[in-house]
C-alpha cells in the first residue's frame, strides 16, 4: 500500500493503477527503468529489490479493495448522517491499521482528508473481542443488545451500486 502510494505521488502510477511510461518527475522517470511488460499478466511491472515484482494484475486487486472500502466507509457515514470532519476517530483493525500509514491511505483514497489524522490502530480486535466475549457475560449480553439494535447497509442491493463502485476505482479519488 504504501509503495503504491509513492508510486502515485512520484508520477509512475496513475489514478486509474496503470504505470506512466514517460512520467515527468525525476525520480518517477528513474523508477520507470525498471518497467517492463508482464511475460504472464500480459500487463506493465515494475522490478523491486531481492527478484520480485508489483504487477499490473496486482495492482488491479488492491484497486478492488480500496473502491469496496472507500464505497463502505462512505456508505457508513452517510447512514449515520456524519460527514468525515465529524468523526471523532476511525478505529482500523488487523494489518492495514497496524502496518499501513494514514497518509499513504489517504493518498490512495481510501479515506477521506478529514479523517487520515483521526486514524487508530486497534489491532487483532475480532481475536481480542472473541476472548473478551469468552470471560465476561456482562459483555456478551451487551453485544446482544447492540446486535439487536444494529441496522445492515447491503450496499450491492443498492440502486446505483455499480456506477458508486466504479466511481471509487481510482486511486486518490
Amino acid at each position: 500500500v504504501s509503495l503504491l502510494a509513492v508510486l502515485l505521488r512520484a508520477g509512475l502510477m496513475r489514478e486509474d493503477g496503470g504505470f506512466e511510461a514517460a512520467p515527468a518527475m525525476p525520480l518517477a522517470r528513474r523508477l520507470a527503468s525498471g518497467l517492463e511488460a508482464g511475460k504472464d499478466s500480459g500487463g506493465m511491472r515494475l522490478r523491486l529489490p531481492h527478484g520480485m515484482w508489483l504487477c499490473a494484475a496486482d495492482v488491479e486487486e488492491l484497486l478492488k479493495v480500496k473502491a469496496a472500502f472507500a464505497l463502505a466507509l462512505e456508505s457508513l457515514l452517510a447512514a449515520a448522517g456524519l460527514a468525515p470532519a465529524e468523526v471523532a476517530a476511525l478505529c482500523l483493525a488487523g494489518a492495514l491499521g497496524e502496518h499501513v500509514r494514514a497518509h499513504d491511505l489517504q493518498t490512495l483514497g481510501f479515506l477521506p482528508s478529514a479523517l487520515a489524522p483521526r486514524l487508530r490502530a486497534v489491532g487483532n480486535a475480532s481475536l481480542e473481542g472473541a476472548a473478551l466475549l469468552a470471560t465476561d457475560t456482562q459483555m456478551r449480553e451487551n453485544l446482544a443488545g447492540l446486535c439487536a439494535t444494529s441496522r445492515l447497509l447491503p450496499l450491492v442491493e443498492e440502486e446505483n451500486f455499480h456506477q458508486t463502485y466504479l466511481r471509487h476505482m481510482r486511486f486518490g479519488a
